[in-house]
């Protein structure tokens, strides 16, 4: 489940009932937030950002990983791999990535 990143909510409040009506749309958002968050504390999920299909080229962390979005299995018989992203190994701006490849055993 993905969270609404741009909720829409009412922003004029000259009424009791839009005060209601704003609380009562802040706790649904704020209860969204809540589960996703624990369930990422507890290991439930994981999050991920499937960002681009191209190397980076920006800044970085060391360890940082930046997944494709979308994988296919490359390689020649005998040793084929999928590619399915790239970690930063030497942080800076910009930064060091290297891919990575998970054999298929195909």
């Amino acid at each position: 489940m993905k969270l609404d990143v741009n909720p829409r909510l009412a922003m004029r409040i000259s009424k009791e009932s839009e005060i209601r009506d704003l609380v009562y749309h802040l706790q649904r958002h704020l209860t969204a937030i809540a589960l996703q968050v624990n369930l990422l504390a507890e290991g439930t999920i994981e999050g991920r950002y499937a960002a681009t299909d191209t190397v980076p080229t920006g800044a970085g962390k060391n360890a940082d990983i930046i997944w494709r979005k979308t994988v296919s299995e490359a390689g020649s018989s005998g040793s084929k791999y999928v590619h399915v992203g790239h970690i930063c190994v030497a942080s800076g701006d910009p930064a060091t990535w290297v891919p990575i490849r998970w054999l298929t055993g195909n």
